[in-house]
C-alpha cells in the first residue's frame, strides 16, 4: 500500500483546508517544489498534487508549480483540480504529471471518461468525494446530490478500475478515515485510494485490512507533526 504525501496549492502555496473550506486555510509553504524535494528524500514513491484554485476556476491554474515540483521529484506525481477537458489533460500531463485525476467533469459527463480512459488508460483516476454519501463538485462546493455507491458502480461501468475516495467532512480534521466509504468503492470492484482525515497510524493499520485498498493519501497529519513519514510507510509495508 502506496502512502502518497499531498501537496494542496493555492495561489502557488502549499496549504491545507479543513473540511475543504477555502475559508479554513492553513499555509504551510511558499516553496512546493521544496516540499516535494523533501517529501521524495524521506522515502514519499508518489506525490498528489491538487490544484484548489483550478478547482474552484474550472481549469488548472497551478501549472508552473506543477512544472517545477516534477523537475525535482524523481518520482511518479499524481495531479488534479479544473480539469474539465481534453486540453487540460494534454496540459497537465506535458508539465508532467504521471496521471491525471478527474474529478467533477469526468462525474458528469461519461462519454468524456470514456474518451479519456481510451486515450490513456491507467494513467487517468477519478476522485469522488463525499460528504454524508453524496457526491460533491466544483471543489468540493456543489452537492451534485448523486449517491456515492451508484457513482462508484456507474464509474466502474464505464471502465474504470480505480478511484480516489476522499471524505470531505473529515479532510482536514484529523479525526481519522470513515472505512465504510472505503469498504463501500472496493465491494464494487475497485482499487481505492483513500484520503480524509487520516490521523494517527492506525488509519494506516485500519486501511491495510481493506481489502482492495491501494493506497493513502496523507497530508495535514505529516505537515502536522502526528507521524514522520517513515513512520507511516512502515507501517504500511507491515499491512
Amino acid at each position: 500500500m502506496l502512502v502518497i504525501p499531498a501537496i494542496d496549492l493555492l495561489g502557488g502555496r502549499c496549504v491545507r483546508l479543513t473540511q475543504g473550506r477555502y475559508d479554513k486555510e492553513t499555509e504551510y509553504s511558499r516553496q512546493p517544489a521544496e516540499v516535494a524535494r523533501e517529501w521524495v528524500k524521506q522515502g514519499a514513491q508518489r506525490l498528489h498534487i491538487v490544484d484548489l484554485d483550478g478547482a474552484k476556476e474550472g481549469r488548472p491554474v497551478n501549472i508552473e508549480t506543477l512544472r517545477g515540483i516534477a523537475s525535482v521529484a524523481d518520482v511518479p506525481v499524481q495531479f488534479g483540480g479544473g480539469i474539465r477537458n481534453a486540453g487540460h489533460l494534454e496540459e497537465v500531463f506535458a508539465a508532467g504529471a504521471s496521471r491525471a485525476i478527474l474529478g467533477t467533469r469526468a462525474l458528469t459527463d461519461r462519454g468524456f471518461l470514456i474518451n479519456a480512459l481510451s486515450e490513456y488508460g491507467e494513467r487517468v483516476i477519478v476522485s469522488v468525494d463525499v460528504r454524508g454519501n453524496k457526491v460533491m463538485l466544483q471543489g468540493w462546493l456543489e452537492d451534485s446530490g448523486m449517491d456515492f455507491e451508484a457513482t462508484v458502480r456507474d464509474l466502474y461501468g464505464a471502465g474504470l478500475r480505480e478511484i480516489i475516495v476522499t471524505d470531505v467532512s473529515r479532510d482536514g480534521t484529523l479525526e481519522g478515515l470513515d472505512p465504510s466509504l472505503i469498504q463501500t468503492a472496493a465491494s464494487a470492484g475497485m482499487g481505492v485510494i483513500a484520503a480524509g482525515g487520516v490521523g494517527s497510524l492506525d488509519d494506516i493499520r485500519l486501511l491495510g485490512q481493506i481489502p482492495g485498498v491501494k493506497g493513502v493519501i496523507v497530508g495535514k497529519a505529516l505537515y502536522a507533526g502526528r507521524f514522520s513519514l517513515a513512520e507511516a510507510l512502515a507501517e504500511a509495508l507491515n499491512t
